[in-house]
């Protein structure tokens, strides 16, 4: 009897080890697999973050913005990259609660085509008021030069003045 209960015991034992190192190991696996997943979801998040503006502070990322809107937004980010949607998916969900604003680069389409456009349009009539202001410059120094080929000319007119001025002058006493 006593024999028996010892081999019970032993079996007993034999398998208990058996299935904790069995699930040690995959147990360990599995964390080395979470690991992985998990280093993969941090740095989609930290790329999606960094693309996306905290609506609260407007000129941060969700990535450095501490504002509770912005905590939030990332827990709604690691859920909707834990549920395996796509950066395409998930800025989509974004822009359709958010509007096309909580985008640091907006897509191109009939809302934002003024925002795309417009620095090239400001470029073009900078380019055209210079280049304007340049050609009238030119031409007055042009005329200033012509004009001043006789520096007698100029001389003539100061004593032309004076004399007008004088005259007028003694005419008042």
């Amino acid at each position: 009897m006593l024999f028996k209960i010892k081999i019970f015991l032993a079996v007993t034992i034999f398998i208990w080890m058996a299935i904790f190192i069995t699930s040690s190991a995959e147990i360990s696996i599995n964390k080395t697999q979470l690991r992985e997943k998990n280093q993969k979801h941090e740095a989609q998040m930290k790329r999606l973050a960094k693309e996306l503006r905290c609506m609260v502070c407007q000129n941060e990322s969700l990535e450095s913005s501490q504002a509770g809107l912005a905590k939030d937004l990332r827990r709604e980010l690691r859920k909707q990259i834990i549920s395996g949607k796509t950066d395409e998916q998930i800025k989509t969900y974004m822009v359709e609660r958010y509007g096309e604003f909580i985008l640091y680069r907006p897509r191109f389409n009939t809302s934002t085509w003024f925002l795309w456009i417009s620095p090239l349009v400001f470029l073009f009539f900078g380019i055209l008021i210079l280049a304007l202001y340049i050609k009238k410059r030119n031409l007055l120094i042009k005329n200033n030069l012509s004009n001043n080929q006789n520096p007698n000319s100029n001389l003539q007119k100061l004593k032309t003045k004076r004399a007008q001025l004088e005259k007028i002058l003694s005419n008042s006493k």
